[in-house]
């Protein structure tokens, strides 16, 4: 590959969110700076965040698994080959291997023309495999989710394609709530303590304001969205509970190899974090979904 052999800002920065590291290896100047405003806010150094999962950027064939196309029903998520010591990726634009032998997560990521090495679905369909197996190894969760933040705890949106996730996000922001993410969260257990979440750089319509704090929060409660007639908080039973949370968990969620570590998770989660239905108006205020979440949880 006729790349500049170099991490990140020289080896001296990562990109980091949720205290995951990334250290990408093999960039050259421009694009380490094409990346540097891409992820503005989430570079940091490198002595600063612990058990970075490394990334070697190669050029090379895009290999043999076959990637399905997306129709109109259904979005585009890569092609995944799992094994007992990691996993296999094909995308659009380029491949990955992901080495989970051991304590350290390590990749090549493929591409056939570096410069797709900075394209967005590139990097962020490697993020977002990368970072659900480095939160997974932390005993958290990468969760495809909406993230609002309410006197001062983050609560999480899931539910089916359509069910709200982006519209509840965009009503909290137009009410003053901070929204961590319209698409993508990660949930880290803090000290047997609780699960936090903060920003995270991938994000769906909405993205992280510039200079916005990377403040994570504790979780205070997750909600499976379903739209009504009225806006209402219900009960939901446990194994539902789980098997809803199971389905949010992209890529490792079919992973045989790791499906008993997830389900110790999920159920480590719901002991701690509530989870509950919340029924809501597409018309609905958002003053009425924050009440309702505050009079239950705060």
């Amino acid at each position: 590959m006729n790349m500049e052999d170099k991490a990140w800002g020289a080896g001296e920065r990562v990109l980091a969110f949720q205290s995951l590291g990334f250290q990408i290896e093999g960039l050259n100047a421009p694009q380490v700076d094409t990346l540097s405003h891409r992820f503005n806010g989430f570079v940091s150094a490198v002595n600063a965040t612990p058990g970075l999962a490394q990334c070697r950027c190669l050029q090379g064939e895009m290999g043999d698994i076959e990637v399905p196309l997306a129709n109109e029903h259904q979005e585009y998520q890569p092609a995944v080959d799992y094994r007992g010591d990691g996993l296999s990726v094909q995308g659009y634009n380029f491949s990955a291997k992901i080495n989970l032998d051991g304590t350290q997560q390590r990749t090549c990521l493929y591409t056939e023309i570096p410069e797709h090495v900075m394209r967005r679905d590139v990097i962020d369909n490697y993020l977002r495999v990368a970072a659900a197996y480095a939160a997974l190894t932390r005993g958290g969760l990468l969760m495809h989710s909406s993230g609002i933040v309410i006197d001062g705890r983050a609560y999480l949106l899931i539910g089916r394609s359509g069910a709200g996730k982006t519209t509840c996000a965009r009503m909290a922001l137009a009410a003053g709530a901070r929204v961590l993410s319209d698409d993508i969260n990660i949930l880290l257990p803090v000290n047997q303590q609780g699960f936090q979440a903060g920003p995270v750089p991938l994000t769906g319509e909405l993205a992280l304001a510039p200079g916005e704090e990377q403040t994570p929060y504790k979780v205070g409660g997750i909600f499976w969205l379903e739209q009504a007639n009225c806006t209402e908080i219900t009960s939901i039973s446990l194994a539902t509970r789980a098997s809803r949370l199971m389905v949010c968990c992209p890529v490792v969620n079919v992973d045989s190899y790791r499906q008993e570590l997830l389900l110790a998770i999920i159920d480590n989660l719901l002991s701690i974090v509530p989870m509950h239905v919340l029924r809501f108006r597409r018309d609905e205020k958002f003053s009425r979904i924050e009440s309702l979440i505050g009079n239950m949880f705060i």
